[in-house]
């Protein structure tokens, strides 16, 4: 895969592979030229694929001319990425510790930071800043903010490297299937 999908598209195609019909839905925030941009770079990612619309079918695009309404519905290349975004925020939210604070959102960057810091060795600041597209500080207080959340952040030091790595600790009872 030659291209970068945004958090925005990774989500859409997430709830669209959940749906029975497989078409995408487009975020209330979108409208306009953002919405003809995130369709069109699925399309030619070759990861949805414009169909006319029917009833109960989320529309995309309505051609003005013919009085036709098209949704977006993902391909099998889509439908796999989709699946596997959400099997990816379900095993992150498994991780969370004993809290009386909510859990992140679905699909929320949280969530995301989450996942990392869950694998078996963790991630270092800079391969969740590189990840997230945040500097250094954000990603430190993002940290600090699931620690208050409850959630128990440990350091590890990962041999033969410089700096350190964090995980989260799983409570008793919790997967750390990710």
């Amino acid at each position: 895969m030659n291209f970068k999908l945004t958090t925005t598209q990774r989500n859409m195609l997430c709830v669209a592979a959940q749906r029975e019909d497989r078409c995408i839905e487009s975020s209330p925030d979108l409208r306009g030229s953002a919405a003809r941009a995130i369709a069109t770079k699925l399309i030619e990612a070759g990861l949805a694929r414009e169909i006319r619309a029917k009833d109960g079918m989320p529309v995309w695009r309505h051609d003005k001319d013919g009085d036709r309404n098209y949704s977006l519905k993902l391909t099998a290349s889509g439908i796999k990425i989709g699946l596997s975004k959400a099997d990816v925020i379900q095993s992150s939210t498994n991780v969370r510790a004993n809290s009386t604070s909510t859990p992140p959102r679905e699909f929320s960057k949280l969530s995301q930071v989450m996942l990392m810091l869950s694998q078996e060795g963790g991630s270092t600041i800079k391969e969740v800043s590189k990840a997230m597209g945040w500097l250094p500080h954000t990603t430190r207080a993002t940290l600090t903010g699931l620690r208050k959340r409850g959630i128990r952040i440990i350091r590890l030091t990962r041999e033969g490297e410089r700096g350190s790595s964090y995980r989260i600790e799983p409570s008793p009872g919790t997967s750390m299937a990710a």
